[in-house]
């Protein structure tokens, strides 16, 4: 599996940045993870907007999902070209907001706790993570490798199982821990890298601008990696 981290950011991009998106290519297919403000632009740099088979959206905030109607606007303006009609995964709530994406561009298909579809030989399972909307982590196995985003949220249990022995766990590492409250919807840099100990490898993401790099790499411990916007890693 190859992973293209388009964006890395949230809530918003910094200068010149993007929110969440990657790229995984997966037993012959483009997989689109999630698409913040920002990525499809960095997603032009090494695929067509024209060539993704698979779109996962986790949930509807928008520095996870804002560019998925600006792919529609792509693929209206672009209807003379043939492209493929991607599968679309995604939740049914908030109702306003799958009404305002769902297209007959996609092959939509909703996502719920426990849901598990395959699409080609790779297989795809959601598990249902607290956050103030509804949200999804994603498992991702293809021959014999798998791949774990835990989406935006701040409590290990339900991630526990299935980060055991991943190839890659992709992490939502939003906090610093100095700014951890009781209420805070996301892990902290430090409670990612612990998670990620469970995982073959950790890659840390949805970085704060507010916090410079140097802030975040203070946190990172137990072998985790800082993801960085344009990479490729290969696992």
């Amino acid at each position: 599996m190859n992973l293209y981290v388009l964006g890395n950011n949230g809530p918003y991009p910094s200068a010149g940045g993007a929110c969440s998106s990657y790229l995984l290519e997966a037993g012959g297919l483009n997989i689109l993870i999630d698409m913040g403000s920002g990525s499809i632009s960095e997603l032009q740099k090494t695929h067509g907007l024209l060539d993704i088979d698979v779109i996962i959206l986790t949930h509807f905030h928008f520095d996870h999902m804002a560019d998925i109607h600006i792919l529609k606007y792509a693929y209206g303006v672009n209807k003379q070209k043939e492209h493929k009609t991607p599968v679309l995964f995604m939740p049914s709530e908030p109702e306003n907001i799958y009404k305002m994406i769902n297209d007959k561009r996609f092959d939509v298909r909703v996502i719920a706790e426990g849901v598990a579809d395959s699409v080609s030989d790779v297989k795809f399972e959601f598990i249902k993570v607290p956050h103030p909307v509804e949200c999804y982590a994603v498992c991702i196995r293809c021959e014999n490798k798998k791949f774990v985003f835990s989406a935006d949220t701040y409590d290990p249990e339900p991630l526990m199982e299935i980060v055991k022995n991943a190839d890659m766990f992709l992490v939502d590492s939003c906090l610093l821990e100095r700014d951890k409250k009781e209420n805070s919807l996301h892990f902290t840099v430090k409670e990612a890298c612990s998670l990620g100990r469970l995982s073959k490898k950790t890659l840390l993401t949805h970085f704060s601008p507010m916090y410079s790099k140097e802030e975040i790499l203070s946190e990172v411990c137990f072998g985790a990696e800082v993801s960085e916007r344009g990479y490729k890693y290969s696992f």
